[in-house]
């Protein structure tokens, strides 16, 4: 879902640009098209809507043909508008938290989130370690120092942008490239926003903001700095250090939320239905209690993806040796080997 509402994100980027350029009305009804694809792909992306209508509204100056951008800024709202009203119908929650949790505005967590955001997009990877990796101020010096040329690069790059700006003496161009920043900001800004607006920020609904600012640091570069010998190694430096980084905290992936709990649970699937197939609804299965295990398994649904059987069930326990079993039970006690992240077998009998 991720990836296909960046491809959508990107495709209406594209056809933005296109719109913007040119005067041909296809490219901005394409732009419609694929922005009611992506409001229902996911719906964080109806926070675009208002980004869209300020395109429609300076495109070709303020003070030029209203009645367009009036019927084009109604047209822009109909993939909101139909969202909502599919939702409705549907009698489906119009903003759902993450794992379905109310959405709450808590402006403490939400100022944290997005300052989260705009670091990690000029190259500092900041966060919890289950999200993030590593923490940041855990990070080798080497990655610190990196982290801290990249976003100079990118600093640099902006205030030379902005020079450029400045410089121009047509006021069209000034104009230009101010709506340009206007409009980077607000679709940058827009989606780190409403990605913000959680329980926790998940690094994945980063992708399209920072997606967004990297089209734009490469559009500062070709702007802004007049030598292309100079551009290219700019850019170079900035993709060199970036992967530099990127594959240092790659390496740092089995400590975060979803692969960490992947690693183990893939031992859960060894231990029952690779051992004993279907068949697993046959056993009286007991497992030591641990808060880790609540959320992957979530209830018996795990295992009856596999049994396919809804009466399957099995028993949290707190201690082994208090499990009564007779001799012709079929059980299974497992248990978390927090250290190794792995589930175990335990034997059945005295030695439990």
């Amino acid at each position: 879902m991720e990836a296909m509402g960046l491809l959508l994100f990107l495709v209406i980027v594209y056809y933005s640009i296109l719109y913007y350029k040119e005067n041909r009305n296809i490219y901005f009804y394409w732009l419609v098209f694929y922005d009611l694809l992506l409001v229902f792909t996911h719906e964080r992306y109806l926070i675009l809507t208002p980004v869209i209508i300020v395109l429609v509204i300076f495109k070709n100056g303020i003070k030029t043909d209203w009645n367009r951008k009036i019927k084009y800024s109604i047209v822009s709202v109909l993939p909101f508008v139909g969202n909502l009203l599919i939702k409705s119908f549907m009698d489906s929650k119009i903003l759902s938290g993450t794992g379905g949790t109310t959405v709450e505005f808590h402006l403490k967590l939400i100022v944290g989130f997005i300052k989260t955001g705009f670091v990690n997009m000029i190259g500092f990877n900041d966060g919890p370690n289950y999200l993030s990796g590593q923490p940041f101020q855990e990070s080798t010096n080497i990655t610190i120092w990196t982290s801290i040329l990249i976003s100079t690069i990118i600093l640099l790059t902006m205030i030379l942008y902005v020079v450029h700006i400045l410089k121009q003496k047509e006021t069209s161009n000034k104009t230009r490239e101010l709506l340009i920043c206007l409009l980077v900001v607000l679709t940058v800004g827009a989606l780190v926003f409403i990605s913000s607006i959680t329980i926790r920020l998940e690094f994945r609904w980063l992708y399209a903001p920072y997606a967004a600012f990297l089209i734009f640091i490469a559009y500062s570069i070709n702007k802004s700095i007049a030598s292309s010998y100079l551009k290219y190694t700019v850019l170079i430096l900035l993709v060199v250090f970036t992967f530099r980084n990127d594959a240092y905290y790659k390496e740092k992936m089995k400590d975060t939320f979803f692969v960490g709990y992947q690693t183990f649970m893939n031992s859960m699937y060894d231990e029952t239905i690779g051992k004993y197939g279907t068949s697993l609804s046959n056993y009286k299965i007991y497992i030591l209690r641990d808060g880790m295990l609540d959320w992957p398994l979530y209830g018996q649904l795990y295992f009856q993806f596999y049994t396919g059987d809804r009466k399957f069930e099995f028993q949290y326990v707190d201690d082994f040796s208090k499990v009564s079993v007779s001799l012709n039970d079929k059980v299974i006690f497992l248990k978390l080997d927090v250290p190794n992240k792995k589930i175990v077998t335990m034997p059945v009998g005295n030695n439990i």
